[in-house]
């Protein structure tokens, strides 16, 4: 929708892509907790210079994917 963006004035059509973390599933669970709790804490710091990224959520976290999660990456989301 106009206004998304700064300096944008009207309605502009975009593609969306997801972003992904991607681990393997033998990475220890503690570790898959450590860095999602590390991205979702740094959101509000890092979209100062990156608009999108302040659109990161946990409450959205697993909408578009389409790839099974890790389980420790499954219950942090959960919660």
């Amino acid at each position: 929708p106009a206004r998304t963006f700064p300096g944008q004035t009207i309605p502009i059509t975009t593609l969306a892509v997801t972003a992904m973390l991607i681990a393997r599933q033998d990475l220890p669970e503690n570790r898959v907790e450590q860095l999602l709790e590390g991205l979702f804490k740094s959101v509000e710091v890092v979209a100062q210079n990156n608009l999108r990224v302040g659109l990161l959520a946990p409450r959205t976290a697993l909408e578009g994917l389409t790839l099974p999660l890790h389980p420790a990456a499954e219950r942090f989301l959960q919660r």
